[in-house]
């Protein structure tokens, strides 16, 4: 970590805090913290990414495509469906638009996006069924949504 953040301040210092390699590197930095499970510091470099590569390449280049990918994806892992589907929607425009509907980086956005609407789909359904489902072993069936949720989330890390 100390060399992402090393590269990134040297960046900083001779390109300047929004050029595009600047960028890159902010970006590198928000993957590292997202792979160690710091979700608030991976989310900050990545929108620093995102805001600078949206200002000196632009809006639909292919670099704010692929930070747009990645914030999405880190919000959908912090359950920010919302957010994850509008950014998901911008990555997909900007591939298609730059590198052709039958490219891997497209392909890669749909399956994003295919993911994270089954994941929703199996979800809602357990959802469903615990709060319709009588409870097994004497325990109580879930009794309201958010029980039901809590119910998944056990069933989900067992």
């Amino acid at each position: 970590m100390p060399l992402y953040t090393r590269a990134l301040q040297i960046q900083e210092k001779l390109l300047g805090y929004d050029h595009p390699e600047t960028a890159k590197a902010a970006n590198n930095l928000g993957g590292v913290y997202e792979r160690q499970g710091n979700l608030s510091q991976a989310e900050e470099f990545y929108q620093r990414a995102l805001k600078s590569f949206e200002k000196t390449a632009g809006p639909e280049h292919f670099d704010t495509g692929i930070v747009a990918n990645n914030l999405a994806s880190l919000y959908k892992r912090q359950r920010r469906d919302a957010d994850a589907e509008k950014l998901y929607q911008r990555a997909l425009m900007i591939f298609e638009m730059q590198l052709g509907p039958e490219h891997r980086h497209t392909a890669q956005v749909l399956s994003n996006l295919g993911e994270a609407d089954q994941i929703d789909a199996i979800v809602k359904q357990v959802r469903d069924q615990l709060l319709q489902a009588p409870g097994e072993k004497g325990e109580i069936a879930a009794t309201s949504e958010q029980d039901a949720v809590a119910k998944l989330n056990e069933i989900l890390q067992s």
